[in-house]
C-alpha cells in the first residue's frame, strides 16, 4: 500500500527554487526520519520551509515519486552533511 510524505527543504541551506527550475527529472533525497517506512512509488510533496524569508514563500514547491528503497551513500556532502547518508530517488514534478 502506497503512503503519502511531506518532505521538507529549508531554503537557507538549499535553494529549492533555483533547483527545481533547472527542471530535474529525478533526484535524491536525504531522509532522516522514517527511511524503512518509505517506499518505491510513494508520494511525495516537497515542501518550502519559512527559512529566514516571508512565512508568504513557504509551502508545497513540488510533487514526487519514491523510486527506490533507502540506499547508504558514503562521503557525499549534501547540504552541509557529510558521511553516510540516507537517500531516496524521486522523479520530480514542480507545483
Amino acid at each position: 500500500m502506497s503512503q503519502t510524505w511531506l518532505f521538507q527543504c529549508n531554503p537557507d541551506r538549499f535553494d529549492i527554487d533555483g533547483f527545481l527550475a533547472s527542471q530535474p527529472a529525478e533526484t535524491n533525497w536525504l531522509v532522516r526520519q522514517h527511511p524503512k517506512q518509505i517506499a518505491p512509488g510513494d508520494q511525495v510533496f516537497i515542501w518550502r520551509a519559512i527559512g529566514s524569508g516571508s512565512r508568504q514563500v513557504s509551502g508545497i514547491v513540488a510533487e514526487a515519486e519514491v523510486l527506490t528503497h533507502t540506499a547508504e551513500l558514503p562521503e557525499i556532502p549534501l547540504s552541509g552533511h557529510t558521511g553516510t547518508i540516507q537517500t531516496k530517488r524521486m522523479s520530480l514534478n514542480p507545483a
